[in-house]
């Protein structure tokens, strides 16, 4: 007949098997849908089933991180269940496993992509100086952002419009985009009047951002203007006058500091001395 039950334990660990691999895709922030487990078992494949104490850890086999989440787990008959393990950088990453001198790895690969957008952010900023009758910058790129600063590569409808936050004259030039991956570029964006000014882009559902400042400084002169005319000017005494130097633009040119030749335009008789 039959003999006694006999029961065989496991040998001793030697390895770690992943049993179950973690989700394909996630979204960055987001604990994957489905959570890895590891196996702890002997060289015959059997599992470690009496071991309830050893600490299994995952980090990152490949890809950018840190992981997040609770990447350490207590092996429970020799299973090691993760929890709530994430990564808030957009990419592919990979998992590797270690515990009691032991390794696995690595997991299969598990794509990250961007949470919900959640922000503007200035990638290249407008110049901090230009000359009026220049673009203030070319390009000014505008990327649109998740909460963890990964750019929202999937969107190429979202539109950014640019206006003055803060400043003089108007702004020209075509002030708005399109995303195109998330990001927005300005090419021709234009304020020709001297003074410092501030720009400001928003989007639907976004909060505005603002610029660093930007100082617009006068062309080169190309008028005169006589901007305190001769009054009263009795023959033989002499008078003053005030005149100014201006741009294309407008703008009081100031720093011109050239020669100013005053004739007569009209009158008769007499000479200007």
């Amino acid at each position: 007949g039959p003999s006694n039950n006999l029961t065989v334990s496991p040998a001793a660990p030697f390895q770690l098997v992943i049993h179950t691999q973690p989700s394909p895709a996630a979204t960055a922030g987001q604990a994957f849908a489905t959570q890895p487990t590891v196996y702890e078992l002997d060289q015959y494949g059997n599992l470690e089933s009496g071991d309830n104490s050893t600490v299994i850890t995952a980090a990152l086999g490949s890809g950018n991180g840190p992981l997040r989440g609770t990447y350490t787990a207590i092996s429970s008959g020799g299973v090691a269940a993760f929890v709530a393990l994430a990564d808030n950088v957009a990419g592919t990453i990979s998992l590797n496993f270690s515990g009691a001198g032991l390794t696995a790895g690595p997991s299969n690969n598990v794509f990250i992509s961007p949470a919900a957008a959640a922000q503007l952010v200035i990638q290249t900023p407008p110049y901090s100086s230009v000359t009026a009758g220049n673009p203030l910058t070319d390009p000014i790129v505008i990327d649109e952002e998740d909460q963890y600063g990964n750019i929202e590569t999937g969107d190429s409808t979202t539109v950014v419009t640019a206006s003055l936050s803060s400043g003089a004259g108007s702004l020209n030039g075509t002030k708005t985009a399109t995303v195109a991956n998330g990001v927005a570029s300005f090419n021709d964006l234009e304020d020709d009047t001297a003074g410092m000014l501030s720009l400001q882009f928003g989007a639907p559902s976004l909060p505005a951002v603002i610029a660093s400042p930007s100082t617009v400084t006068p062309a080169a002169a190309t008028r005169i203007v006589i901007s305190q005319p001769p009054s009263g000017v009795i023959a033989g005494t002499p008078f003053g006058m005030t005149v100014q130097t201006y741009d294309d633009f407008g703008n009081l040119a100031t720093s011109y500091n050239g020669p100013v030749t005053v004739a007569l335009a009209s009158g008769s008789g007499g000479a200007l001395s």
